[in-house]
């Protein structure tokens, strides 16, 4: 063999053992490694698994209890595991979590939630890793200019790489949010590592596999942060947005001390372009934990702009949210869910069923309990309990929100009291849609025990465009005092709806307005009203009206039927017209009747006013026989309330002497009594003339 042959040979023998030793060295991690043990740190087994990678059966890093380290930058995890081979970082023995806090300053500057910025760990384009028992803390107080935005920050490698099967579990993440209103536990962005601060808006995801996707964020603790959690997917503008986010979880996590550093809308947990979105069983409180109140627009959980067929679910959660001061003017939500845009279906149905909401300072700004709008889908809002636990000095309240079709059942709303006053709708169905289209069930509903000092509105159940597909039964309104109008239950632009098995007791009015029980404007035709019970309805003061049912507006022919009307006084009131009345028709509206059968009205009220009339059928006459045309039959009327001065007591009372035109012939079997007849006890009446 000759020299140069012989050279040759030991080079490629060198070669060869050189590749050996690098794969060993390189050797893809596997089975269970330890912290500290085989790696000193987290943050020196990340490196490690960043340039190995994951081998057969994965890779689990038991992290000892008690461990601590502490980093000036980002621990940046760019490995992906598979379904396979994961990766998990956990905490190992008893004792307390293990613990990374991030000391520095940052080197990001950023103002723009949900932009780029500093964190203290970073999932970039990962999947199937876990974080469990992995505690997360900084150090310096944020600002516009300093600090660490979030805790665990995911972002996507590309559009065509996000993270897929993470879970983040059992950790608790400590931020210092400072006066920054960016800061935020856990953030999974639509961003990747070349983003910018200036936007959230981030990359364009192009296919699937740039999604983030199956995200479970549960059993954490998130403290001292602007925002607990918050998701942000692409926003694909294709339907049916395949290329939003996909199925991410959030629970059983408690969110405190979140907001109050910024006069910036704060979130506990976040959500934006997503298919399927739960979050249940979580604890948040702005205030516990060293919190202050909000400053600015708030909410518990923020789920917006679902895909087509997406589902966001907020089911079993404890909510206590509080404004900085009774003054501070700024709106919040419990729980909001919203689509862009119903019309093009952009959000699918919507669950919030079994949650404990408390508002334990309210401000002057306006309040939501349960706010679903936009959702093509029906949805549901069942067993849910909602109080106050302060006084509300003033703005407008709404317990339960929903545009525009679902269930509404089984919950409750109590304790308000307004110092000033403002208006209050336990339920609420906005206008806006298409009015054949709402078709909503409202059922096994309380309203209970408000108190309202000013003149503003009070309605119970407010039913909007309620279609021949609504209905709204067995629900009860007791204990409510107000100086304004006060509707128990209000039917609004509804044609076919169906209200029954209702009961109302306990009103008290204490100013002009009229009370009721049921108030009828501009209803539609089909809309049945039938089986209630309306009792203790009262207005105290002397220029007020109380009524069982008021009819005041409606197209075509409804009904009132099978109902049970009682105890309504006006104990002050001073007025030659009837204050009140068990049933109030005053319809002016043409091609319009109204059938009345089969209701039962007993009144027995007493005035201390100088003059005091009662009714307990009024009906407004007209000379058009189609104008409230009134159908009577089979009703038992009796009204034995005293009369005052030139009062008058009557059964049955039109607002016009002998004018007979809209009063249908076919009216019959109705049981009339006023008492021992005379001047001032009447079973009809025209107008001022006593029949």
């Amino acid at each position: 063999m000759s020299i140069t042959t012989k050279i040759k040979s030991l080079h490629l023998l060198a070669v060869v053992f050189m590749l050996m030793s690098t794969t060993n060295l390189m050797a893809q991690l596997t089975g269970v490694k330890t912290i500290p043990g085989n790696y000193a740190t987290i943050s020196a087994a990340v490196t490690a698994l960043n340039t190995q990678g994951v081998g057969t059966g994965g890779v689990t890093f038991n992290v000892a209890s008690g461990h601590t380290e502490s980093i000036t930058a980002p621990i940046l995890i760019t490995a992906t595991g598979t379904a396979a081979n994961p990766i998990v970082f956990q905490k190992s023995g008893t004792g307390a979590n293990p613990v990374i806090t991030r000391t520095d300053a940052g080197t990001v500057t950023s103002t723009i939630l949900g932009a780029q910025a500093d964190a203290i760990v970073i999932f970039e384009g990962s999947d199937f890793l876990t974080f469990n028992g992995i505690n997360l803390t900084a150090t310096t107080a944020a600002s516009s200019t300093t600090g660490i935005e979030y805790g665990y920050y995911l972002r996507r490698l590309s559009g065509t790489n996000g993270c897929k099967n993470v879970t983040i579990t059992n950790s608790t993440i400590t931020m210092s949010k400072g006066t920054s209103a960016v800061v935020t536990g856990i953030m999974s962005s639509n961003n990747d590592a070349l983003s910018t601060t200036s936007t959230a808006t981030g990359i364009v995801v192009t296919s699937a596999g740039g999604t983030n996707e199956n995200i479970t964020i549960n059993n954490n603790t998130i403290t001292n942060v602007h925002v607990g959690i918050y998701q942000r997917g692409y926003a694909d503008p294709n339907a049916p947005y395949a290329l939003y986010d996909q199925n991410f979880t959030a629970n059983g996590n408690t969110i405190q001390n979140y907001a109050g550093g910024a006069a910036s809308a704060a979130y506990a947990i976040y959500g934006i372009y997503y298919t399927n979105f739960v979050s249940n069983n979580n604890i948040i409180n702005n205030t516990a934990g060293g919190g202050t109140g909000f400053t600015s627009t708030a909410y518990g959980i923020f789920l917006s702009s679902s895909s087509s067929q997406g589902v966001c679910t907020a089911n079993g959660n404890t909510i206590t949210l509080a404004h900085a001061a009774a003054t501070t003017a700024s709106s919040i939500y419990a729980i909001y869910h919203t689509g862009s845009n119903p019309t093009t279906a952009t959000i699918g149905s919507s669950t919030a069923n079994s949650n404990t909401i408390t508002f334990a300072q309210t401000g002057t700004g306006t309040v939501f309990g349960i706010y679903l709008s936009g959702l093509t889908l029906a949805s549901t809002i069942n067993a849910n309990t909602l109080t106050f636990s302060t006084t509300k000095v003033s703005g407008t309240v709404y317990g339960y929100y929903l545009y525009y079709t679902g269930t509404v059942s089984n919950n409750s709303f109590s304790g308000l009291t307004f110092t000033t006053g403002g208006a209050v709708y336990a339920y609420y169905t906005p206008a806006g849609f298409s009015t054949t289209a709402y078709a909503y069930q409202v059922f096994n509903n309380t309203f209970s025990n408000i108190t309202n000092a000013g003149t503003s509105l009070i309605y119970g159940f407010y039913l909007y465009y309620g279609s021949n597909l609504s209905n709204a039964y067995n629900n009860t309104v007791s204990n409510v005092t107000g100086g304004g109008i006060i509707y128990a239950l209000y039917s609004y632009y509804s044609g076919g709806i169906k209200v029954y098995n209702n009961t109302v007791t306990g009103l008290t009015g204490t100013g002009t307005g009229n009370v009721s029980g049921l108030a009828i404007s501009y209803a539609n035709d089909g809309a049945e009203y039938y089986r209630n019970k309306f009792a203790n309805i009262s207005n105290t003061n002397a220029g007020g009206t109380a009524y069982g049912i008021s009819d005041m507006y409606h197209y075509g022919t409804i009904k009132i039927y099978n109902n049970v009307i009682g105890d309504i006084k006006a104990p002050a009131a001073t007025n030659t017209a009837d204050v009140v009345r068990g049933i109030s028709l005053t319809n002016t509206l043409a091609n319009s009747a109204v059938i009345v059968d089969y209701n039962s009205i007993y009144l027995n009220a007493t005035s201390t006013g100088a003059n005091f009339s009662t009714s307990g059928i009024y009906h407004a006459s007209s000379a058009t026989a189609t104008i409230e045309n009134l159908i009577m039959r089979n009703n038992i009327v009796i009204n034995l309330s005293a009369v005052t001065g030139t009062g008058v007591a009557a059964a049955f009372r039109r607002a016009t002497a002998t004018q007979l035109n809209n009063f249908d012939a076919t009216s019959n079997n109705n049981m009339l009594f006023a008492g021992t007849p005379s001047a001032t006890r009447v079973i009809y009446m025209e107008g001022t003339a006593v029949q």
